[in-house]
């Protein structure tokens, strides 16, 4: 681990019974670096999102953010210290407003305002310029007032995004953003998350994703997972032409990104 290491992953191991999802794992992430995890279905990669973030606890190995061990700490407790996710399947309060989605998942700070309510005219401004903020980068401002559950599905992705930004993250997890999503949907989750990567310097991010397109583009920095275990770490350029990641992977898929 250097002192740029926002979070670094040492021999992260998990096994469900007899079966080992995950094998002796390790990578770092820094700070303003944004690193592209991916691999075949199965490789372990969610299972991975899963034990640096609490939802699961290690069998094996250490998760250390900004240079604290967290492993198999609640995932509330690592969500506070500035973690925070997106999930594969989204996760949204469907009955609620996009504005409620967003301003429930500030937290601590929501929280203080509904036991205290008579601080609300202090700090309403802010929470309210900060969520049309958000709103407005990912273009679900004039939507604020809509159901959570009555948005299209590329809205509904981005507003998970808006969401888990909303607590202030140091390190914002991406599970399969750009899924489901249309070409055209896509290439503006490419375009916004760029932006956002320009805005927020400091903020980590990590990218799980199948659209090699959306996780070359965006990264700095890839770990290939295959089988549960490390298969390469590299540059896009250097993936691109792994040729381990090629036979078991990219295959076609990296020919056509480099045409």
């Amino acid at each position: 681990m250097t002192s740029s290491d926002l979070l670094d992953i040492r021999g992260l191991s998990k096994s469900f019974g007899g079966l080992e999802a995950v094998k002796n794992v390790h990578f770092t992430c820094s700070a303003g670096e944004t690193l592209g995890i991916i691999g075949p279905n199965g490789a372990g990669k969610t299972t991975v999102f899963n034990l640096i973030t609490g939802f699961v606890t290690p069998t094996r190995g250490q998760v250390f953010l900004d240079g604290e061990d967290i492993t198999g700490r609640k995932a509330s407790y690592v969500a506070n210290l500035g973690i925070s996710r997106t999930f594969q399947g989204i996760r949204l309060f469907r009955e609620m407003t996009v504005w409620e989605n967003v301003w429930l998942a500030q937290n601590e700070r929501a929280r203080y305002l509904r036991v205290f309510p008579f601080l609300r005219s202090v700090n309403e401004a802010e929470f309210h310029d900060e969520i049309e903020q958000l709103l407005s980068d990912f273009h679900l401002l004039q939507k604020r007032d809509h159901q959570a559950g009555e948005l299209a599905f590329g809205d509904m992705r981005r507003l998970e995004i808006c969401r888990a930004l909303a607590t202030r993250p140091k390190l914002l997890l991406l599970d399969e953003p750009a899924s489901g999503l249309t070409p055209v949907e896509t290439h503006q989750l490419i375009d916004d998350l760029q932006r956002l990567k320009r805005k927020l310097p400091e903020l980590g991010i990590a990218i799980i994703e199948h659209d090699m397109h959306v996780a070359l583009g965006l990264s700095d920095k890839m770990v290939v997972l295959n089988f549960g275990q490390l298969l390469a770490t590299g540059s896009p350029s250097e993936i691109r032409k792994d040729s381990k990641v090629i036979e078991a992977y990219l295959g076609s898929a990296a020919e056509a990104v480099d045409a």
